[in-house]
Parts: C-alpha cells; structure tokens; sequence
C-alpha cells in the first residue's frame, strides 16, 4: 500500500503545474500497478465541491483529480462512496480498498494511512443567518 501512496504522492502537485507532462515510473512502481490492477478507494459522498455524488455518479474536484492520475498511471483507479468518516475508516483496512482520500489528517489515522501532501486545502467558516446577523 505504501508503494500506492507515493506514487499518489507523485502527482500531488503535477495537475497544478503542469498537465501535459509525462511521467516515469520507476520499475517498483510499474510492477506495483502490474500486481494491483483494481485501484479502490473508499471515499465520502457528498462532501461539495470535493465529491458529489447524484444517481450513483460521482462528480466533484477530487474525481477529476483522480481521472487525471489514471490517465497518468494507465490504470483505472475506482472511486468507492460511503455517507460518513467511520465507514470509510472501517473499509480502507480491507483488501481491495487501498485507502481515502477525503479525511483529514489527525494523528489518530496516523497508524492506519500513511497520508500524502495535501492535494486541496480548504478554510472553514462559519455560517449565520442573516435575519439574525
């Protein structure tokens, strides 16, 4: 799995700067996607704009993200929803699921995922209504 994460680790950044550059993989990393050709991972639904999920269709910044790694890497990588954190957590130690990418990075996921660089930050805010601001 750790060999999954640092080819995802590879193109954190790459969609940003440049999207029409080709990449090497190193032969670790080729047999790695030889020997794992069902590419899942467990993510959360409807978290707008990241995933949006409507009539079983997954949408959103991070299934364009992902689209775009496997065009990369020439290998399909499947987009599996589930409504909440702990689902995901609980599927993500399966065989088959080779991680999240839509949790945050808190230290009591540090002994489950090894985590990359982050591929979207975000601010959170506050909101009030404003009858009663």
């Amino acid at each position: 799995m750790k060999t999954f994460f640092i080819l995802f680790l590879s193109f954190n950044f790459l969609f940003a700067l440049n999207t029409t550059s080709e990449i090497n993989l190193t032969n670790k990393e080729q047999l790695w996607l030889k020997n794992n050709p069902n590419i899942q991972l467990a993510i959360i639904s409807d978290q707008e704009p990241v995933t949006i999920t409507k009539n079983g269709i997954i949408t959103g910044i991070l299934p364009e993200y992902i689209d775009f790694v496997s065009k990369k890497i020439g290998q399909k990588i499947r987009l599996v929803t589930y409504p909440n954190a702990q689902s995901v957590l609980k599927v993500s130690s399966k065989v088959g699921v080779y991680g999240t990418a839509t949790i945050f990075k808190v230290d009591k996921y540090k002994d489950i995922f090894d985590f990359t660089k982050p591929y979207l930050e975000t601010s959170f805010n506050f909101f009030v209504n404003k009858e009663h601001a």
